[in-house]
């Protein structure tokens, strides 16, 4: 099995314990930079970055087949078995761009920058939210 194989099957088999990054790397017979060279140009995402997605997959599924009734009850029984250490249930955690983009840019435009849109989606939307608004300061300048 290639290095990115044993990857793959060491997060799948052991997502709800906390794994290290030495770990996986050791499992999949190489260093940890090999790992993420390998696992970017074979997944496209980080190694971490799946093992995070794969946590919140794993208590979204627990969440839904145990209809948990109290959203503090929800989040800590679903999150922490996981191996989720937060009780923040986002995807990944508010960085400090982010924070200054819900704070001073509109709420459009923060939606653009922070979502996950479809790649074509994205292309469409990007000249009909930005070019009016680009626009408009051009007409006031003047």
């Amino acid at each position: 099995m290639d290095p990115v194989g044993k990857a793959l099957w060491l997060i799948e088999s052991r997502f709800s314990q906390v794994i290290l990054l030495a770990e996986i790397a050791a499992a999949s017979g190489g260093s940890r930079f090999h790992l993420l060279r390998a696992y970017g140009a074979a997944t496209g995402c980080t190694v971490m970055g799946y093992l995070r997605g794969r946590r919140l997959r794993g208590s979204m599924t627990y969440s839904n087949q145990t209809k948990v009734v109290s959203e503090f009850k929800a989040i800590s029984d679903t999150s922490l078995p996981f191996g989720t250490e937060r009780l923040n249930m986002r995807k990944f955690g508010p960085s400090d761009y982010q924070s200054y983009a819900a704070y001073h840019s509109r709420p459009d435009v923060y939606r653009f920058l922070c979502c996950d849109p479809p790649a074509g989606e994205l292309m469409n939307t990007l000249p009909q939210l930005i070019l009016p608004f680009v626009l408009e300061r051009i007409d006031r300048n003047q």
